[in-house]
């Protein structure tokens, strides 16, 4: 990502772990701040969740779940400009993920207390894992999309709306 802004003329500074952590000299010269963020979506295909109750729990018995199976993988990457200082929105892009399928997931941890799909299951070392190798397998494909959403004339035009934004912040 940073070496197609950098192609497409503009100053980068970072990458950050978060907007927090960017320092303030860095949000008072940067025009604008991209915010990455991947939304992944698997369907299933050939699998299911699969349970198991601790019966030697010295409390009540507890159900445990995990997940074994193929699934496929679609969603989307979401590209979001923010005015540094002030962190308003002004740009958001949005390019699908191209269908990815037949990928092999059993959790890692068979302890999830429920079957929804969530932040703890995307977080989930096998299913990590597995979003990362999928995603590599798509990764030219992604970038040509986001290569073409990445347009210096289109910041051109934000700058004054950015400007004003800095004039409001009052820094």
């Amino acid at each position: 990502m940073e070496e197609l802004l950098i192609d497409k003329g503009f100053r980068v500074k970072g990458p950050y772990d978060s907007f927090d952590d960017m320092v303030f000299d860095d949000r008072k010269d940067a025009d604008i701040a991209i915010d990455v963020e991947i939304v992944p979506q698997f369907t299933a295909r050939d699998g299911s969740w699969h349970s198991y109750t601790n019966k030697f729990s010295l409390q009540a018995p507890v159900t445990y779940y995990y997940y074994e199976g193929t699934v496929s993988l679609i969603g989307k990457i979401n590209l979001i400009g923010y005015e540094p200082l002030s962190k308003e929105k002004i740009w958001v892009k949005s390019v699908p993920i191209p269908a990815i399928t037949n990928i092999n997931i059993t959790t890692a941890n068979k302890k999830f207390t429920s079957t929804t799909v969530g932040n703890e299951f995307y977080n989930d070392p096998n299913v990590y894992n597995a979003l990362g190798s999928a995603l590599n397998e798509q990764y030219k494909e992604i970038f040509k999309k986001i290569d073409v959403l990445l347009d210096a004339r289109e910041f051109e035009i934000l700058k004054p709306q950015i400007k004003e934004l800095k004039a409001k912040k009052g820094y």
